[in-house]
């Protein structure tokens, strides 16, 4: 059973949730400010391994899988596009029941009882991704929760087991359906991307230069050959506070470093979330 209860306080907006297990309760809460379109957990599901070993006890009944909306959308697109769907990964899913910091330590300290309940959720999860690709979701997928992993969160050898391995079967039954993956993934990546084109991804995203990366695009370019398509590298922060000219020089020094031969994307590494887009924003897109 879920309780939900919401309230403002200000110019902010509040949602308290309530899940009532076998083992007893679970809470987190949510906060939206007024003219930002997204959401903070200032309160999250799991504190502790208590809290996962209640998560865990609830019991799972899959519900089937509607791609209706997902179909309507690729039929009004037509040859305008290529219709991505975002999928997310164990990681993804268990990170943000957690507080960040705390996930972290628990991988570290606890890392049997983290990779338990991700063995359960990949089950889950590959059975509702299965079904959906059977309806035609698809062609393209961006597989989320990857940068929860990326170093300096994790070192590479934990992102194998924390992520490749589960992720790389989400890419194999994807591939086996037609379809083609791109992994998304902030922050420092440049020692991934060949772990990356292990796990069978066909592109990956946003591949940010330093210092919100670690990696120039040249280079990624060089790393990632023709195994691995890049997109990205334009950063949003860039697009709202820098001049409309400097954002043609960036742009420009982007596909000398990456256009020669194909395989990579020029795009923003983010989405604006301030409505209305301020008119340095506007204006910086258009230039784009």
């Amino acid at each position: 059973m879920t309780e939900r209860e919401s309230w403002r306080e200000g110019d902010r907006a509040y949602r308290k949730v309530t899940l009532h297990t076998p083992k007893g309760d679970l809470t987190a809460t949510y906060m939206q400010e007024d003219g930002l379109f997204t959401t903070w957990a200032t309160e999250h599901f799991l504190k502790d391994l208590d809290d996962l070993e209640k998560w865990l006890s609830i019991p799972y009944e899959p519900s089937p899988v509607d791609v209706s909306h997902i179909l309507a959308e690729r039929e009004r697109l037509g040859d305008r596009g290529i219709m991505v769907v975002d999928v997310g990964d164990p990681i993804c899913t268990m990170a943000e029941l957690f507080e960040f910091g705390e996930f972290l330590i628990q991988t570290s300290i606890t890392p049997k009882a983290i990779l338990y309940a991700m063995d359960v959720l990949i089950e889950r999860d590959l059975a509702i991704l299965k079904e959906a690709l059977e309806k035609g979701a698809g062609p393209a997928w961006r597989l989320v929760g990857p940068e929860y992993g990326t170093p300096p969160y994790l070192p590479v050898e934990a992102f194998r087991m924390f992520v490749a391995d589960y992720d790389r079967r989400i890419i194999e039954l994807i591939h086996e359906h037609g379809g083609y993956v791109r992994l998304h993934s902030h922050g420092r990546v440049r020692d991934l991307l060949p772990v990356f084109i292990e796990m069978g991804a066909d592109g990956t995203d946003p591949v940010e230069a330093p210092p919100s990366g670690d990696v120039e695009l040249a280079e990624a370019k060089r790393i990632a050959g023709n195994a691995l398509a890049l997109f990205g590298n334009l950063q949003l922060r860039d697009l709202e506070y820098l001049e409309p000219d400097e954002i043609e020089r960036i742009v420009v020094k982007c596909m000398d470093a990456a256009k020669a031969g194909g395989g990579y994307a020029i795009m923003p590494t983010a989405s604006p979330i301030s409505a209305p887009l301020s008119d340095r924003t506007r204006d910086n897109y258009l230039r784009f």
